[in-house]
């Protein structure tokens, strides 16, 4: 048992005033309050597992939060988003266009083999050419990685690419193509995964003699489960040490068990409705904009959020390079909304499904719009099933979350926003393209002056919120609920480092 006192042996019979207490506490508040035992492993919690353990094959923040367990980037964003070395211990700008990176010397990969550029050089080829690669958009200027020496890369931009570090921050490297793998290919990170089946728990196991100062300590047991109810009374009864996205409504209940606490980190996660271009209602602007005017954002993260939030009126939260603080939060308008709903040609509504995952709430969106008009289906599934329909287009109206990992606008930009062409907007899901909105955005990669890029961020934002096809709403809070005997801190970018993790 852990947390608990020794006290000195009493006379028989005499039974011990804290013992009393202790005893009277667990009669009060029942089984959900006994201290659990302390597990062989830090078990946590989440909605969804990875949705695939090839590290370029992704762009979602779920499955960064784990795999920067199992594979390490030149570059990485700290606690606190800021920039430091991780393979790269050095790096310098010759000119406008190089970059080159110097190599940590005792680095090296699960097998005892080290890290060299040649790694390097294809991992960032194959995050570049791959057809299947959600991260092509991070890296839209890079025109050639090349080895100069073991330990050094050039890399090569078409034109000015500030923001190129920023990027390369998730740019994981490997040793090996891990297509044809089950588990998680070979990576340098304190972790590698075993064994893995989309859905079902799996284990992140410590790797033994990891080079430089992360250290883990304990064996992670990730344990996916959609139903935030499930995962909250888990925690309660001592089967889960962490969980991620407490319910607001839970928060009080998790505070007051005596070996439980929330955290709560403000979240750099947007949630947004998705309205597909390619659904013939949501081409008529006017049926997006009376979507826009009929949602009360204010209202909606009070009932949502329980305090735990606040509205949103673009798709970076502030903090962001590139957040327009101009832009202003709308107000609700049913009257026009109504008016701009009829004249389209739907003076009494239509029906719609919205989908989102477990974990998310479409009641009062669907209440809201209700009074429009629309008459919303809720579809609520698992992430695993979900986000393989959202990158095939398959899903016309979506409640969604969206971060700019790298802390710059552009990533909206160059992935989520931009049509759909080569290697820019691979995350692109909804069909949506703005021929400007695509100018700007090859515009901002090679500006250099930080006030003119910043102001063209934020004349691209300006365009992809009145456009309507993604309407920001709310962002939360993130809330994690945590043993009292484990000691460590959320990130802000919802990073799940296992080094960091320790038993008290």
């Amino acid at each position: 048992m852990s947390g608990g006192r020794r006290h000195p042996p009493r006379a028989f019979g005499k039974r011990p005033l804290a013992a009393f207490a202790a005893g009277l506490l667990l009669s009060l508040c029942g089984p959900a309050c006994r201290q659990p035992e302390r597990p062989s492993s830090i078990r946590i919690g989440l909605h969804s597992g990875p949705v695939t353990l090839d590290p370029h094959a992704h762009n979602e923040v779920g499955t960064f939060s784990i795999l920067r367990n199992v594979y390490d980037t030149l570059v990485v964003f700290d606690d606190q988003l800021q920039l430091q070395p991780l393979l790269a211990d050095s790096w310098s700008n010759p000119d406008d266009t190089t970059w080159r990176f110097h190599l940590r010397s005792d680095a090296h990969f699960w097998n005892q083999t080290p890290v060299t550029s040649d790694h390097v050089v294809f991992s960032l080829e194959r995050a570049m050419t791959r057809p299947d690669s959600l991260l092509a958009s991070y890296l839209v200027e890079i025109e050639s990685v090349t080895a100069a020496g073991p330990q050094e890369v050039i890399v090569k931009t078409r034109r000015p690419f500030p923001a190129l570090l920023n990027k390369l921050a998730f740019i994981a490297i490997l040793e090996e193509d891990p297509s044809a793998k089950t588990g998680s290919a070979a990576g340098s990170g304190p972790y590698r995964i075993e064994s893995w089946r989309k859905g079902e728990p799996f284990s992140l196991e410590p790797v033994p003699g990891n080079w430089g100062s992360r250290k883990a300590l304990h064996r992670l047991l990730v344990v996916p489960s959609g139903d935030p109810a499930e995962r909250t009374e888990k925690l309660l009864r001592g089967e889960l040490d962490i969980v991620q996205d407490i319910q607001p409504v839970d928060v009080e209940r998790v505070n007051q068990h005596p070996e439980m606490k929330v955290v709560s980190v403000v979240s750099t996660v947007i949630e947004y409705l998705h309205l597909s271009a390619s659904d013939p209602r949501f081409k008529d602007p006017r049926v997006r904009e009376a979507i826009d005017l009929a949602l009360d954002r204010q209202l909606l993260v009070r009932e949502v959020t329980k305090g735990h939030g606040q509205v949103a009126s673009q798709l970076v939260s502030p903090g962001v390079f590139g957040y327009d603080p101009s832009l202003g939060v709308p107000k609700r308008d049913l009257a026009r909304a109504r008016a701009l709903l009829s004249s389209a040609g739907y003076p009494g509504g239509f029906a719609l499904t919205l989908e989102y995952r477990a974990g998310r709430s479409g009641e009062e969106i669907a209440r809201q719009l209700g009074e429009l008009g629309i008459q919303l289906t809720l579809r609520s599934s698992s992430f695993s099933e979900l986000f393989p329909r959202l990158v095939r287009g398959e899903v016309p109206f979506y409640l969604g979350g969206v971060t700019a990992p790298t802390v710059d606008a552009s990533d909206i930009f160059d992935s989520f926003a931009h049509t759909r062409t080569g290697v820019y907007g691979r995350s692109n899901f909804n069909g949506y393209s703005n021929p400007i909105l695509d100018e700007l955005t090859q515009r901002v990669a090679s500006e250099r002056d930080m006030t003119a890029r910043r102001k063209l961020l934020q004349e691209t934002m300006r365009i992809l919120v009145a456009d309507r096809y993604h309407l920001p709403l709310l962002g939360r809070h993130d809330l994690y609920g945590i043993r009292k005997d484990i000691e460590w801190q959320p990130h802000l970018d919802r990073a799940l480092s296992g080094w960091e993790m320790r038993w008290k």
